[in-house]
């Protein structure tokens, strides 16, 4: 395994925090577990983008990237509306 293989498998890891926080607490904390999920989703996108030499991959992260920021301006004014 390279380098960029093992990354992806620590931030893996690291994804196992906001995994927890999202099926426990309040729905503000499980909000943001959701949002820090994406995130890390993002960086394991780019990384593999660098390990498997695909560009197609840091594509799908921008896309991730540009289509997660107004779903999350949606979700919140519709929580906010309707709860």
């Amino acid at each position: 395994m390279t380098l960029w293989l093992w990354s992806v498998v620590a931030v893996v890891v690291a994804m196992l925090i906001p995994t927890v926080m999202a099926c426990r607490g309040r729905m503000a904390e499980r909000w943001v577990a959701l949002q820090m999920g994406a995130a890390l989703t993002v960086v394991i996108l780019v990384i593999m983008s660098f390990a498997f030499h695909a560009a197609i991959l840091m594509d799908l992260s921008l896309a991730l990237v540009l289509l997660g920021v107004p779903a999350t301006l949606v979700v919140a004014v519709a929580l906010e509306r309707w709860i």
